[in-house]
């Protein structure tokens, strides 16, 4: 069922800042809309495009006006009568936003989604979070800013869909700076992810359903390892390539094999136990793995080599056993996938730097992260982003030492 917006007209007075036919876009003002609601709420003055484009159809002004406002309670919670929830509500027309001591001209409150400053010009304005806890922002700017740079490498079917990604980025997190909400920086980075996931499903485009499986293998390789590296160069938050990578892999029926030269995953096991105090509650994180991986890269001079990494954990494949703790690994040749990277002189080879970290945790390599030693007790070599498709496996002294003794 689709929900009717209201112009200014239809409210109490007619003679407001929301018109019909002129806006202005991005006003927010405490408006009274009887009888649907029972008080006051904050609306901000939307053209009906953009409402149909935030709401994928499904809200829109009434009687099809140009412009008109966009109430709290639709926007963010999808309820068009009734009590208006804390967090929307307001005292009367004279209200001011609860916190509009940062002031931002009303086009950031309607961006277009191909402006890639809106995260800097706005965003960054309102809530200045940065490094490793950015909220994910710097990954949302760096994805704009890559289809800007290099749309004309993807193929024409996915340009439209890297659009409208970045778009729906854009057009999802703009409830985060409405003038009367505020969150901590923690808070919008797991908004962020839950903007990421949304938005990394599926995109409608002329009632044609595009999504990222569809994407094929180099192209996605390139968009994933290009970013990895924009982010590390950033310091930016690399949750989102987690995002993207868990995106594909659910894809039903495709899987992304990939070729072994330039690419591949693997799956590592330690014995971190996640009672230990640093990683209490934290184990199924990416900034866990990342602290445990970048040890590795540093160890085997994967930088140095040409080699882009991204570390993270699957949720649902964890074991419940303290050491049989996964992290998995998406190790790229930069030559090939990086867009940005112009040294011709290094032609790495994956699956070479995996026999290398294989033999090195046979032999008991361990690494030391935040004063605690952490043995990698197993390797598998994939071709597939879910590790179903093993070609290289291997176990630490170690732990053929403790089979061995089980057998006996």
């Amino acid at each position: 069922m689709l929900l009717y917006l209201f112009c200014t007209c239809l409210l109490v007075y007619c003679d407001a800042a929301c018109d019909k036919d002129s806006g202005p876009e991005g006003l927010s003002e405490c408006v009274l809309i009887p009888p649907q609601y029972k008080s006051y709420q904050w609306a901000t003055c939307l053209s009906n495009y953009f409402i149909k484009m935030a709401s994928n159809g499904k809200h829109y002004c009434l009687d099809d006006n140009t412009y008109c406002f966009y109430q709290c309670m639709i926007e963010f919670y999808n309820v068009n009568d009734g009590e208006v929830y804390q967090n929307c509500s307001c005292l009367g027309y004279d209200s001011i936003p609860k916190y509009s001591n940062v002031s931002l001209p009303d086009l950031c409150y309607v961006p277009t989604g191909f402006d890639c400053n809106w995260y800097n010009d706005c965003f960054r304005k309102k809530y200045s979070c940065l490094g490793i806890d950015d909220g994910g922002i710097t990954f949302q700017r760096e994805f704009c800013s890559l289809y800007d740079k290099h749309q004309h490498k993807f193929k024409p079917i996915n340009q439209i869909l890297l659009a409208n990604i970045r778009r729906c980025l854009q057009v999802d997190m703009v409830r985060i700076v409405r003038p009367w909400v505020q969150y901590e920086c923690s808070e919008i980075k797991n908004l962020s992810i839950s903007v990421n996931k949304q938005c990394f499903t599926s995109q409608e485009f002329q009632n044609v359903t595009l999504s990222l499986c569809d994407m094929n293998a180099d192209n996605f390789w390139s968009l994933v390892v290009t970013l990895v590296e924009s982010l590390t160069k950033q310091n930016g938050s690399s949750d989102g390539i987690s995002n993207l990578l868990e995106a594909r892999s659910f894809c039903p029926n495709k899987e992304l094999k990939m070729q072994t030269i330039n690419t591949t995953v693997v799956r590592i096991k330690n014995n971190i136990e996640t009672r230990h105090t640093f990683y209490n509650n934290a184990f199924r994180s990416t900034k866990m793995a990342t602290d445990i991986v970048t040890k590795l890269a540093e160890l085997m001079l994967w930088r140095q080599h040409g080699l882009s990494w991204h570390a993270w954990v699957d949720t649902r494949f964890q074991n419940t056993s303290p050491d049989k703790n996964s992290i998995f690994i998406l190790l790229a040749s930069r030559q090939s996938y990086d867009m940005n990277y112009n040294d011709a002189s290094r032609s790495p080879r994956v699956y070479d730097a995996v026999d290398n970290l294989a033999s090195g945790i046979s032999e008991g390599m361990f690494v030391s992260v935040n004063k605690q030693i952490v043995t990698i007790q197993s390797l598998e070599a994939c071709v597939d982003l879910l590790c179903q498709h093993i070609y290289l496996s291997t176990d630490s002294t170690e732990t053929r030492g403790r089979l061995q003794l089980a057998l006996v």
